[in-house]
């Protein structure tokens, strides 16, 4: 038995030089089925699963490694990597939590326990590339997020992942401009009046709702709003977030649009419409979004980010590396930029051409070797 386990570990291993995660999993599930109380087993098929974008299954397996040995430190990250990325946070933060209790009793892999630890405080925050250091992948699709029937190319579904979050500053600022503006009350928006305390307490809730994944409720709650004020920008994106998170990325898009309408300079309604024609596979479109954004604020770190992970899918590494040290540039703490640039751009393309200015840096970034 303990042959058979390690000729299929050697086959996995070959076969992930090639990133063929698809051959892993069925080299994996045979040795499985001969052999269901190996933990590690289940961790490798697990690690292939989020690879493949295939997060619930992913869960599934971590969960089952972890029954088998609760003491697999590497299995408690991933679980809680894998449950961010389905937008259950709280269960991700208790994954963390439990994983740390272990890392404290017995001997464990210090670099993992001190991972563990800081997950579990809240120091470190998962990123979207975290999990995939070996060999990470932008352009895989995504289960949860691409659903069937969606006209979505899955080939860029990973898109709408990264950074689909709907923020609760960028999307406030229409209310912020709306009371520092009135001592009214009541306000107009497009001839339509409602309390001020109204709208803020809505948009507040429904921002809530998407980032906590009830996204059918957010969406109901938006409809109600927009019925009363429907062209009240910053609810039409954060519905459109919400939309773009079920996968239905041509009606994400009609909300981005009509946002735009209504506040052209809304930086936040181009961004996102940019990242849901990206899943669409939009190229001309995209770009031009971004640039419109990048038009109203040059400095808008996440933006060079989002256009850099596109170029990088359309294998323009050039572009996509200027943009991710524009990134850099911008908002020199971007975890998601330092990591996509050494081990996608560097490590996986095989350009060694860093500039005098990053190399001193990367040896004190912890977050390149997550």
């Amino acid at each position: 038995m303990d042959a058979e386990i390690t000729a299929a570990h050697r086959e996995c291993v070959r076969l992930a030089r090639s990133k063929d995660w698809a051959g892993c999993l069925k080299v994996l599930d045979a040795a499985i089925i001969k052999n269901d109380t190996n933990a590690l087993l289940f961790l490798n098929r697990g690690l292939c699963n989020s690879h493949l974008d295939l997060h619930k299954r992913a869960v599934k397996d971590y969960t089952r490694a972890l029954e088998v040995d609760p003491r697999l430190l590497k299995a408690w990250i991933q679980k809680g990597q894998s449950l961010m990325r389905l937008r259950r946070n709280l269960e991700a933060q208790q994954s963390w939590q439990h994983g740390a209790q272990f890392a404290s009793s017995g001997i464990q892999d210090l670099d993992l326990c001190l991972e563990l630890e800081e997950l579990a405080s809240g120091t470190l925050q998962a990123e979207p590339m975290a999990q995939t250091r070996a060999s990470p992948s932008i352009s895989e699709a995504n289960q949860n997020l691409i659903g069937s029937g969606s006209g979505a190319s899955t080939s860029s579904a990973r898109q709408i992942i990264s950074n689909c979050r709907a923020n609760q500053n960028s999307q406030a600022n229409h209310l912020s401009l709306i009371r520092n503006n009135s001592n009214a009350r009541n306000v107009e928006i497009e001839g339509n009046f409602m309390d001020v305390a109204e709208l803020e307490r809505a948009l507040s809730e429904g921002i809530d709702k998407v980032n906590t994944g009830r996204l059918d409720e957010a969406i109901d709650d938006f409809n109600r709003l927009l019925e009363k004020v429907p062209r009240f920008a910053s609810a039409l994106v954060t519905r459109g977030t919400a939309l773009a998170l079920q996968g239905k990325l041509e009606a994400a898009v009609q909300d981005f649009t009509q946002a735009i309408e209504c506040s052209p300079k809304q930086i936040e309604a181009w961004k996102r419409r940019g990242q849901a024609r990206a899943a669409l596979g939009l190229e001309a479109e995209v770009l031009s979004d971004y640039a419109e954004a990048l038009r109203i604020d040059p400095n808008c770190s996440d933006v060079y980010l989002q256009r850099g992970m596109f170029h990088y899918k359309l294998k323009d590494f050039q572009s996509a590396e200027a943009d991710m040290r524009t990134t850099i540039e911008k908002d020199p703490n971007n975890k998601q930029a330092w990591n996509f640039l050494v081990w996608e751009l560097i490590f996986c393309t095989q350009s060694w051409t860093l500039s005098p200015y990053l190399q001193p840096t990367i040896h004190v970034k912890r977050v390149l070797l997550r």
